[in-house]
């Protein structure tokens, strides 16, 4: 008996967890007509792509190529789109040699601002003996930033724009790092939300990650994709953690792929972020992590280049996965804008109670353990009937037996067929 309520207060336990893990952070379903914007930017982005990477696949930071890519940028962003362009110069100590974000803004007349980023460093183009392309990092979002910068150029909107591109990306996020230290406080308060675009176009499905627990802003942009069939894959609970980490700025111990982004260092600080990637979460081949399920990873390694890119996953389908990025971004962010910014002013309900950060630990380890309680429940109520239903077959067999035995016995008192006499038998002599 104690042990059944002791199974029972560690189940209200845990359903107490898990109501606070997902109940709390729950939003009303928002319903949205699809959008009649015809945003048909399929072969300029591929064109940006194949420039990007095989044009300027020597993009690294102690490449003295990376400056003709940077002036591409810079070039492109401000004499041709219109964008007031500056450079952030700074010197990484790790390799010896100065780099730079590149930041392209549009303003308006808020003082708030959205910042759209990708690195445009090549990931792995700085090693022996090995030339990729670095199309899937970070080719791919590279060129899909471009477009959505040239589809935004002209729109009227109720923030400032910042598209920003990092540099040293490589290691370790550095340049966002930096960017992150050189903002004001006000600029800092300001900032409504971060859009990363990572490794995207390559992978199973496409994602748009926030945070580990829901956010309702992350919800209506999933919502805005749903409505205009854009066919981003939602974000799983289980996402594969790497038990270590790339910062010593962060507030947590622990990482896994979505976190790994120029939007991390914002998200550490409790400014809204998305990351956009492309992968496959639910594919446990890979310890960390797998891109194509049935296929080895390319992300930082010599086999990210632009033609493998399109022999892996197939030109059509780069492009539309690209493409439906760029609407996703431009949607939201232009014509369902009204949904995005009362989220953004409430991002999310769960920083009201104590578990932050951590809620992703403990949402995560409340379902395993209620999963197995659940499990030790069954069987043991199992067990119990099993045990109950023997009990009865043996007392029901016991009196089977019993009553067979007695039965037989009495045939055997009162056979008048016997051959056997016994006490009671009346004596024929006396008959004689």
């Amino acid at each position: 008996m104690r042990k059944r309520w002791l199974m029972l207060l560690i189940l209200i336990i845990l359903l107490a967890s898990i109501s606070i893990y997902f109940v709390s952070c729950s939003k009303d379903t928002i319903y949205l007509e699809k959008s009649q914007q015809e945003l048909d930017y399929k072969d300029e982005i591929m064109n940006n792509l194949r420039i990007v990477s095989t044009d300027y696949k020597n993009r690294y930071v102690s490449s003295s190529d990376s400056e003709v890519f940077v002036n591409h940028i810079v070039s492109y962003m401000g004499s041709e789109l219109g964008y007031d362009v500056s450079i952030q110069r700074y010197y990484v100590s790790s390799v010896d040699s100065i780099t730079c974000n590149i930041e392209c803004t549009k303003d308006s007349p808020s003082d708030k601002q959205i910042i759209l980023a990708c690195q445009w460093d090549n990931c792995y183009s700085s090693f022996d003996n090995a030339n990729p392309d670095g199309a899937y990092e970070s080719g791919a979002a590279i060129a899909t930033l471009m477009a959505i910068a040239k589809e935004l150029k002209d729109k009227d909107l109720k923030y400032d724009l910042k598209i920003v591109f990092f540099g040293c990306a490589v290691q370790s996020y550095y340049g966002s790092e930096y960017y992150f230290g050189q903002m004001s406080e006000k600029e800092k308060e300001d900032t409504l939300l971060v859009i990363n675009l990572a490794m995207i176009g390559a992978g199973d499905n496409t994602y748009m990650y926030s945070r580990d627990f829901s956010t309702n802003y992350n919800d209506t942009f999933y919502s805005i994709a749903e409505a205009n069939e854009l066919g981003f894959t939602k974000v799983p609970l289980d996402k594969r953690i790497i038990s270590s980490t790339f910062s010593n700025e962060l507030s947590y111990d622990y990482v896994h792929i979505g976190m790994f982004g120029n939007q991390n260092i914002f998200m550490n600080n409790s400014i809204p972020t998305i990351n956009y990637l492309s992968i496959n979460w639910k594919d446990k081949s890979n310890p960390a992590y797998t891109e194509i399920s049935g296929k080895d990873n390319v992300f930082e390694t010599p086999n990210d280049t632009y033609q493998n890119m399109i022999d892996r996953v197939g030109e059509e389908v780069i492009k539309e996965r690209l493409n439906n990025i760029l609407k996703s971004v431009v949607l939201s962010l232009d014509e369902y804008y009204s949904f995005v910014e009362q989220d953004l002013y409430n991002p999310t309900e769960i920083n009201s109670f104590f578990l932050s950060d951590k809620a992703y630990y403990i949402g995560t380890i409340a379902v395993k353990i209620l999963a197995v309680a659940v499990l030790y429940i069954i069987l043991t109520k199992m067990q119990s009937i099993i045990q109950h239903n023997k009990g009865e077959y043996l007392k029901m067999f016991s009196q089977s037996n019993n009553l067979e035995t007695f039965e037989s016995q009495q045939q055997e008192e009162i056979d008048p067929f016997s051959d056997t006499k016994n006490d009671n038998d009346i004596n024929d002599d006396i008959f004689q």
